[in-house]
């Protein structure tokens, strides 16, 4: 079940909660427990959206932006890590 936990486990987990916490509290703290694992869930999707965004090519047309109608993103990229590179304290140490 629950890595290991067996259902005999399980049902005296939660009698031992109810003792100690009592029922409402117990409830309240399912209930938490449960909104937890929803967001975490919901912030794991969200991570692996983004994700996948990020592996995306650029497009090979031209940049609202750009300079020149010749610029695409590749190119763009392409200059601006030149460009962190040739900047005192930019780009890669060497070691």
């Amino acid at each position: 079940m629950l890595g290991g936990i067996g259902t005999g486990e399980l049902i005296l987990i939660i009698t031992v909660l109810v003792v100690l916490f009592g029922k409402k509290k117990t409830t309240e703290i399912a209930q938490d427990i449960g909104e937890a694992t929803k967001d975490f869930r919901r912030m794991g999707k969200d991570y692996e959206e983004a994700a996948k965004e990020l592996q995306k090519p650029l497009p090979d047309r031209p940049l609202e932006s750009a300079k020149s109608e010749k610029e695409t993103g590749q190119e763009l990229d392409r200059e601006m890590i030149e460009s962190a590179k040739s900047k005192p304290g930019g780009g890669e140490k060497s070691a």
